[in-house]
């Protein structure tokens, strides 16, 4: 771990990761792994892998839970930030309530206001291989904005994507407020939206180098998720071809 460590802290920029999360959630349509026990657990594990990283991280918490095991975990780390707060909207969905932690996040968080880059992550998943993704971020040159477009480019994986402060501040925050699950429109959606009004104005986004693999459990369907050989393999092909045709002329 500590040669990871030494290469996550070698990047250039200024970097937060920034992971959400409902402890205790009331209400919320679409979920199936509720049992607070069980978010919790993964919860810390998740945290646990980031935090030994190197890189600042803010866990931004919206049911006001109080977890004794995460404050533990953050009691001696002046570098990173744990933010609780009661949701007012999780009843609407699942997006609302993302919305309204990261709209919290950056109304509350000093690392944010300032760091150059922002790592958006579903709080209870670990990016196995976030380091060469973040690499590839850090030396490209004119990139506000790294994330994975699919659906017929409609949709953004808001698991995991990578941009500069002002692409969250200027494009997906105001974007949020367009969520409406009620009419199909997700936390997804008005990502994808954001990252088209950034390169309309001029700016540049770049797929993924690799997939994501991500590690713990979804909320959502409350499986583990599974990285074999097979599956890793099949997302590597999908990312690859992707990148393949983009650079078509």
């Amino acid at each position: 771990m500590g040669l990871l460590v030494e290469m996550m802290t070698s990047l250039k920029k200024k970097y937060c990761l920034l992971l959400t999360g409902t402890l205790a959630p009331e209400n919320v349509p679409n979920l199936v792994r509720s049992e607070i026990t069980l978010r919790e657990n993964d919860y810390v594990n998740s945290l646990q892998k980031w935090l030994s990283l190197g890189v600042p991280v803010v866990f931004v918490e919206n049911s006001a839970y109080p977890s004794e095991r995460i404050n533990v975990l953050f009691a001696n780390r002046a570098d990173c930030e744990y933010l609780t707060f009661k949701s007012t909207v999780s009843f609407l969905g699942k997006s609302h309530g993302e919305a309204e932690i990261v709209t919290y996040a950056f109304a509350h968080s000093n690392l944010i206001k300032n760091s150059e880059v922002v790592v958006k992550v579903t709080g209870r998943l670990f990016v196995i291989n976030a380091l060469p993704i973040l690499r590839a971020f850090d030396t490209a040159e004119g990139i506000a904005v790294m994330c994975w477009l699919k659906d017929t480019l409609a949709f953004a994986d808001s698991r995991f994507f990578v941009g500069q402060t002002f692409f969250f501040e200027n494009y997906l925050l105001p974007e949020l407020a367009n969520i409406d699950e009620s009419k199909g429109v997700f936390f997804e959606h008005v990502t994808a939206r954001a990252t088209y009004r950034c390169l309309a104005d001029g700016y540049k986004w770049r797929m993924f180098p690799r997939m994501p693999f991500f590690s713990g459990y979804s909320g959502t369907e409350g499986v583990r998720y599974r990285n074999d050989v097979f599956r890793r393999i099949k997302r590597t092909a999908v990312v690859q071809l992707t990148n393949y045709l983009l650079k078509l002329t």
